[in-house]
């Protein structure tokens, strides 16, 4: 037990203690700052429960913050869940602590974290470093000092310092892209804060990786890396490649065989195992049967895995101290991060401190993509058709995965029981496969219905229309379906 003064200012203690006497006693969590002793200062209720069952929530919170939560019953040692949920925040840097409901005890769980501490950036030096006699300047023939382009690097870096956002309008030719720059390598060099710079078309990505970045690294004394992440879907799956080398026969359609064969090849050769690295770009369908997927990736029992071109890219990011990538990628992070609460930990991206948004105009599309919803007939058939079809033209009619699962058991049907054998085939022929023709005729219904029904609410045939669902609050559209 601590002293509960010498913990909390007496401000923080009376919002505690009024807040959980209107909660009627039962328990509730709270997020509380504290100051450069490590006091608490600020308090903010999360979330209420009750006396049997308090909702465990995983918060955004920053280093040196706590967790704080009452035991109505007094007895204030931790249970199991405290325990793996003070585990879960004090890897974040956040501390747990335990009161009665007078808030008169408290056990301490995990003590707060000290502040971190974090170097400012020197804006009169990087405002120097783009003057007209400055390093930046005496590396490039004809440069000019450009007012906008001074006072965008000053924004920027005052945000920095300060943790807060700006929003910028920089037109053509500002020199926009080494504004935000400089301070986003001093800032991750200084503080050891990987930094994000997330842009809309792979144009821009290629000129930071391939010209702003390069440029900067021979002109800053700060030595840095800059990593270009691609999502993983853009990397070719090795597992995939072996299983088509070895069961091709069952698993792939005759239109598709060459351009197969020719990926198979190069996925042999290529050092990168990315979709750019293609002289030629395959077709989507085809793609996706050797592009990397989170459903079925084996991560660490793949028998590829130390050769992975995915995770090795992903091993490089996790060195580098400004990561490039493309909205869609930041925002399958972002709420991955949100699903998880884990927004320090690394997700589909290593863990990162700020974000410069470029060509921030298209983000709303994105983030409504990410953050929302959306299913569709065509979707939905095409998933039921990896895992059984019918080819009329195919030598091999039935395709799909559950024709190789059946190709694979008659394989080892004398090395199991007959009856089980017997059973499983069974209930393929006559369950499995009849409720997946059952279900696609259904999907089709539904869709159909659908269809019709957003079709009666618009003459104008070109006109979205969006319905909102009453009990939860999402909104559905046409188009969506």
């Amino acid at each position: 037990m601590s002293h509960i003064h010498q913990l909390m200012a007496a401000g923080a203690i009376d919002i505690l203690r009024s807040t959980i006497q209107d909660a009627g006693g039962n328990e509730v969590f709270f997020l509380a700052g504290t100051d450069e002793r490590g006091i608490i200062q600020e308090v903010t209720p999360l979330a209420r429960g009750n006396d049997s069952a308090v909702p465990a929530l995983m918060q955004v919170a920053a280093q040196s913050d706590v967790i704080i939560h009452n035991h109505p019953s007094g007895h204030l040692t931790p249970s199991q869940a405290d325990v793996g949920i003070a585990s879960e925040y004090g890897n974040q840097g956040v501390g747990f602590y335990i009161i009665n409901n007078g808030v008169d005890q408290v056990y301490v769980v995990v003590k707060a974290f000290q502040k971190e501490k974090l170097v400012p950036l020197k804006i009169p030096q990087i405002l120097e470093m783009i003057s007209p006699e400055g390093a930046i300047a005496s590396k490039l023939g004809g440069y000019e000092s450009r007012p906008e382009q001074l006072r965008m690097t000053e924004a920027v870096g005052t945000a920095f310092n300060r943790s807060q956002l700006a929003l910028i309008e920089a037109g053509t030719g500002t020199g926009k892209s080494l504004s935000y720059l400089l301070s986003a390598i001093f800032w991750s060099v200084q503080n050891k804060q990987r930094v994000v710079v997330s842009t809309n078309t792979i144009n821009l990505q290629e000129q930071l990786i391939n010209k702003d970045l390069p440029f900067l690294r021979s002109v800053l004394s700060p030595q840095f890396k800059a990593i270009l992440i691609k999502g993983r879907n853009n990397y070719v799956c090795l597992s995939k490649i072996d299983s088509l080398e070895k069961e091709g026969e069952h698993l792939i359609e005759s239109e598709d065989r060459a351009e197969l064969k020719a990926l198979i090849q190069w996925a042999h050769k290529t050092s990168d195992g990315s979709r750019s690295d293609l002289s030629i770009l395959p077709a989507p369908a085809v793609w996706e049967k050797v592009a990397c997927e989170s459903d079925n990736c084996g991560r660490i029992k793949c028998p590829f895995y130390s050769r992975c071109f995915f995770y090795r890219a992903r091993r490089e990011a996790s060195s580098a101290d400004v990561l490039v990538v493309n909205h869609h990628l930041l925002f399958s992070d972002l709420a991955l991060r949100g699903d998880t609460g884990r927004y320090s930990d690394v997700a589909i991206l290593p863990g990162y401190s700020r974000i410069i948004l470029d060509e921030a105009h298209n983000v709303e599309d994105v983030a409504t993509d990410y953050f929302g919803a959306q299913i569709s007939k065509f979707g939905l058939l095409r998933l039921l058709g990896r895992f059984y079809s019918i080819r009329e033209k195919e030598r091999i009619r039935e395709k799909g995965l559950i024709p190789f699962l059946l190709a694979r058991l008659r394989f080892l049907e004398k090395q199991i029981d007959v009856k089980l054998y017997t059973r499983i085939f069974e209930h393929v022929q006559t369950k499995l496969i009849p409720q997946r023709e059952n279900l696609a005729f259904v999907l089709t219904s539904v869709f159909d219905d659908l269809a019709a029904y957003f079709e009666g609410l618009s003459k104008d045939e070109t006109a979205e229309v969006k319905v909102r669902d009453s009990c939860s609050g999402s909104a559905t559209s046409p188009r969506a379906a």
